[in-house]
């Protein structure tokens, strides 16, 4: 959670996101 979390605050979330998948992303959104 915490990995998912950084990597929405950083800047690159865009470039980190689309790696990790479209899914992932939101449910680190819906955490935060």
């Amino acid at each position: 959670m915490l990995l998912g979390y950084m990597i929405v605050t950083t800047t690159t979330t865009t470039t980190l996101i689309f790696s990790f998948g479209g899914q992932l992303v939101a449910v680190f959104y819906s955490d935060g």
